[in-house]
């Protein structure tokens, strides 16, 4: 994926969410975290020899049923927003799972420190927009800050 998607991906998680938004919930922050690793997880696990497709296929199967409860969460508080943030992520996360499969060997030492730093720049961007919402415990330090 070139940096230029990479870029826009960024900015438009973050405009999304400077919109006047429903309040922060816990819950889908604490899927967006879940999110964030268990891709991290999936790209170490890419970077892996010898390369080990059902690994990989089990590490998709997990993203893809944490993609599934966020959605169903974000749809049950009526949130747009949320949603249209998770389509963003889930298809920037398809498009790396096929290019990954596609390839069908380890990554390389630079794809794999340029991967994770891709995908935990899109993530963190998707939660530092859940800490900018009404009630967010973020903006005063608690528990929930992003570092």
């Amino acid at each position: 994926m070139k940096l230029t998607h990479w870029f826009v991906l960024s900015v438009c998680l973050f405009l999304s969410a400077c919109v006047l938004t429903d309040r922060y919930d816990a819950r889908a922050f604490q899927q967006l975290q879940t999110l964030e690793t268990l891709s991290l997880r999936f790209i170490n696990d890419a970077g892996q020899s010898p390369w080990d497709g059902e690994q990989l296929a089990q590490d998709d199967r997990a993203i893809r049923q944490r993609f599934s409860q966020a959605w169903m969460l974000a749809e049950r508080l009526g949130d747009e927003l949320r949603l249209d943030n998770l389509t963003i992520l889930e298809r920037s996360y398809s498009r790396l799972y096929t290019r990954v499969l596609a390839r069908g060997k380890p990554l390389t030492p630079a794809q794999l420190s340029l991967y994770q730093q891709q995908t935990q720049r899109a993530w963190q961007l998707a939660m530092q927009g859940e800490c900018l919402r009404t009630d967010s415990p973020c903006r005063t330090g608690g528990d929930d800050a992003i570092h």
